[in-house]
């Protein structure tokens, strides 16, 4: 019984260090600076410059049409559940050292979406086969999920009335590439 008389005493002080350290934190913490850059425009991120050259929204059986060496490894999908997003950027080499970055999350509607990487390793040849150069194009695909949105965010994505953001870096300083032009593909 002493035992724990003993013990709580303990337990009260790390809760309230624990506490006090949360507060601190909460309070004191850098919200990051955020950089819009719209499309067109560039910005530079881990020695390499992009720039979003253009974005075509693709309905799902349309784009295997038209990209055939593209594997579909989900062809059981209904075609009207899934848009994919191909996003071209011009990526420069800006300095000596740098890290080419295709991981580029991308943003709309309070999602955040990956990149296919088997569609953009088939989308970009070059960077595999080593014959990419500076201010080449690479093309990002991003699939779209209707199960992830509500009917009426759904129609906003079909009817190309949202605006994307691709996201370079996080902390402190975080780059955002506004895709504010979406045209529509297989047209």
């Amino acid at each position: 019984m002493k035992k724990k008389y003993i013990i709580l005493p303990f337990i009260i002080l790390a809760l309230c260090i624990i506490i006090c350290r949360i507060i601190y934190v909460t309070k004191n913490a850098r919200t990051p600076v955020v950089n819009k850059i719209s499309q067109g425009e560039s910005v530079v991120y881990k020695g390499v410059e992009y720039s979003v050259l253009d974005a075509t929204l693709w309905e799902y059986n349309d784009f295997f049409k038209h990209y055939e060496d593209v594997a579909d490894y989900a062809s059981d999908i209904e075609d009207d559940t899934i848009m994919i997003l191909l996003v071209e950027l011009k990526a420069s080499i800006n300095a000596e050292e740098n890290v080419l970055d295709l991981e580029i999350p991308i943003e709309y509607l309070n999602i955040f979406n990956g990149v296919d990487v088997f569609m953009a390793d088939a989308l970009n040849p070059s960077l595999s086969e080593g014959t990419f150069k500076s201010g080449d194009s690479i093309y990002i695909p991003y699939e779209i999920y209707k199960e992830n949105l509500t009917t009426e965010q759904w129609e906003q994505v079909v009817n190309r009335e949202i605006t994307y953001d691709l996201s370079l870096g996080t902390y402190p300083e975080k780059n955002k590439l506004m895709i504010e032009t979406v045209i529509s593909g297989g047209e």
